[in-house]
């Protein structure tokens, strides 16, 4: 007969490569037995032996009542208990340190050599079941926060089933980890209310079917314990044999008591290990009052088919479809348990197969990259209509055919002035023609620009924040303007100086993620790479039909998100960037605002999105929604764990995709806080700070108010 390692491990608490058993039974005296005992604790050194072990044919009886400070014996083959004690150990001078073992003279089978573990601070001694949950209240947490449309129902009954191979492997499976059936249900049932409730820890009502006085228990539930489901699973179990060792009476419930409007009800017999089943009773009841089921309770029954799911579901509560999906999702876990590898699995995957495939076809916004590099965007529109005008304003026009020229000689003097990739070079000038020169020049330079605005309060601090060497502005100007000392000024006057070249600076090693802009927003500055920049001037190009024949009124500072639209956009369109007032403009066919574009013709399209995300992340035709990711970009509902939240349930929005910004500038602690690598995907993904739900109709329901980007 064997001694089964890993049950004996769970019970001293530690992994079983930390023991070491020596098996005496083959000595036929006991005496002997008892000498070899001895001598092995005298050469045991700092691993004293902890369990001297007999082994006792028992017949297995209910735990009821359940004690918490009985001994869990470790199960064998063949109904075979080995029973032990954990103690003092063996004293040098032989025999067993402080007394004797369970058997006393004639009972050492095995010895058990173990590390010492912490000692638990004394449990306090409770009189009574009432003294225990008066005790035990203050610290439960509330019922589960489940989405709520409508004040509780008359019940309405569900059924669902395990067939008897996969309850069967289920038990199985509980037992060879330890586990009481009951156990295994409860962790599974916390894991599915959890993903459809606002906090994870919550308290339901449990019951015991068929015991004298309808017997239960409030039962805290923790959907947010961490570990793989197997250890979550234990940690259930050990709460049952605390609070279930203070049973309460269905008569009684004790003073401060909140309302458990979520319950399950069990068999006893489920509270054992094993694999033995039973016939249960689907009829229990889950108590009175303040304790009544109002508006979900699981009950449970073993039948020779399998195992018998009976759901009671007040369905005008929740919204329509939320209690099926929650059911299916526990049935479904079940059925994933019973083939072995959810035990393991840290994350929870509780949503419905047809809730993913609707969030699966939201975020497939694939498409074809753009020219990566956004001056490139502009020099290709530049090199087919050179003679059109790309921008205009009270400082002047511009044709494609002289700004190209332009930027492309501010980049060339840029370089010599030591311009260098992913490093800012201010842009410190008015709008207008010069200053999207300019911007053009930088990103031809390889660097990525940094726009002051002159007039700011700010003007040096956002200079020095952003360790500028170089900066672009004029003259005039320049001499107005209190500088840092070591910023080097590159003048827009020294554009026509000789010696400069016509054609497009080289930058080698160039890449699509190179920094495209440095940004300051409302919290601190944002760094935008070209990619992004280029993907989202082409979508929203795409998606409003821009061209050539379209002007846009440029309103937003340089400085701020939608002016990327307003000038790349219109510019690789084709179109005319328009510098003026609103009042003063004349055939402008195209607006931007920090959250919508007003077109021709009065159409306007609602954006989503912060600088984070490049500016904007979605487009909404109506505002109704949050309105769908733009191409290459992905919006998610997250909970606390970054696991999909179902369909109805709040959790907090998060953005993926190729604009996400690197990051903010010379802040990685800021950066490391709010983008974040999903733990499944690998994506990268943007905190927005914002709740939101996914809807039914595979839309996202923004539930706290946007700031403008």
């Amino acid at each position: 007969m064997n001694l089964d390692l890993a049950a004996l491990a769970r019970s001293l608490r530690l992994p079983p490569s930390a023991l070491r058993i020596v098996d005496l039974s083959a000595l036929a005296l006991q005496e002997t037995r008892e000498a070899e005992a001895s001598r092995l604790a005298e050469e045991a050194g700092e691993l004293p032996p902890r369990l001297r072990v007999r082994v006792e044919e028992v017949e297995p009886s209910p735990p009821w009542p359940p004690s918490p400070t009985s001994p869990s014996p470790a199960l064998g083959e063949g109904g075979t208990a080995f029973q032990g004690r954990v103690g003092a150990p063996l004293s040098r001078g032989g025999g067993w340190g402080g007394g004797r073992g369970d058997g006393g003279e004639g009972s050492l089978d095995w010895l058990v050599f173990a590390p010492e573990t912490p000692q638990k601070a004394p449990e306090k001694v409770y009189t009574s079941a009432v003294d225990y949950w008066d005790d035990r209240l203050p610290g439960l947490p509330p019922p589960p926060a489940l989405p709520l449309t409508a004040p509780a129902a008359p019940l309405r009954r569900r059924l669902s089933e395990l067939d008897a191979e996969t309850w069967g492997e289920l038990r199985a499976r509980a037992s060879w980890e330890g586990l009481a059936p009951a156990s295994l249900l409860l962790a599974a049932l916390a894991d599915a209310l959890a993903a459809w409730s606002l906090e994870p820890r919550f308290t339901v009502a449990l019951s015991l079917t068929g015991t004298p006085g309808g017997l239960w228990v409030p039962l805290e539930m923790d959907g947010a314990a961490p570990g793989a489901f197997d250890e979550r699973a234990r940690g259930v179990q050990e709460r049952l044999r605390r609070d279930l060792a203070w049973p309460l009476p269905r008569s009684l419930e004790p003073e401060g008591l909140p309302e458990l409007p979520v319950a399950v009800a069990l068999p006893p017999r489920l509270l054992r290990e094993g694999t033995e089943r039973d016939e249960g009773d689907e009829s229990g009841r889950t108590g009175r009052g303040r304790t009544a089921t109002r508006l979900l309770r699981l009950q449970v029954a073993e039948r020779e088919s399998g195992l018998l799911l009976i759901w009671d579901v007040s369905e005008p509560s929740f919204p329509e479809g939320m209690a099926d999906a929650l059911i299916v999702a526990f049935r479904d876990l079940l059925r994933r348990l019973s083939a072995g590898p959810a035990w393991k699995e840290v994350r929870r995957r509780l949503i419905p197969p047809q809730q993913l495939a609707r969030m699966v076809a939201f975020n497939t916004t694939g498409a074809p990259l753009p020219e990566p590099f956004l001056h490139e965007l502009f020099a290709v529109r530049a090199r087919r209509q050179p003679d059109r005008v790309a921008v205009t304003g009270p400082r002047g026009s511009a044709t494609y055919g002289e700004l190209l020229r332009a930027s492309d000689r501010l980049g060339h003097l840029l370089q010599r002035e030591g311009a260098r990739r992913n490093t800012p070079v201010a842009v410190v000038l008015e709008p207008g023609w010069e200053a999207v020169a300019a911007l053009l020049g930088v990103l031809a330079a390889g660097a990525a620009y940094l726009p002051v605005d002159p007039g700011t309060e700010r003007f040096r601090s956002v200079l020095e924040h952003g360790r500028i060497e170089l900066a672009v502005t004029r003259e005039a100007l320049a001499d107005t303007l209190d500088w840092p000392e070591e910023i080097v000024g590159v003048m827009v006057e020294d554009l026509e100086a000789a010696g400069l070249p016509d054609g497009p600076p080289a930058v080698p090693s160039a890449s699509p993620k190179d920094l495209a802009c440095v940004l300051f927003g409302p919290d601190a500055p944002v760094m935008l790479e070209n990619r992004g920049v280029a993907n989202l001037a082409m979508d929203l190009v795409h998606r409003f039909g821009i061209g050539p024949a379209d002007r846009t009124l440029a309103l937003s500072p340089l400085s701020e998100g939608p002016s990327l639209f307003e000038i790349f956009g219109t510019l690789a369109a084709g179109g005319t960037v328009v510098f003026d007032t609103l009042a003063g403009a004349e055939g402008i066919t195209v607006a931007a605002a920090p959250d919508r574009v007003v077109l021709k013709g009065g159409r306007t399209a609602v954006l989503r999105g912060s600088l984070e995300t490049t500016v904007w992340t979605a487009v909404s035709e109506d505002g109704s929604s949050f309105g769908r990711p733009i191409s290459n970009q992905s919006v998610h509902v997250l909970d606390g764990r970054l696991e999909l939240c179902p369909f109805w349930v709040p959790g907090d929005l998060y953005v993926g995709g190729i604009g996400l910004a690197r990051g903010y500038w010379r802040d990685p602690a800021r950066s490391a806080e709010r983008f974040a690598i999903h733990p499944d995907t690998g994506e990268r993904l943007f905190r927005t700070g914002l709740r939101a739900r996914w809807l039914p109709g595979g839309e996202i329901e923004l539930l706290t108010p946007p700031a403008a980007p």
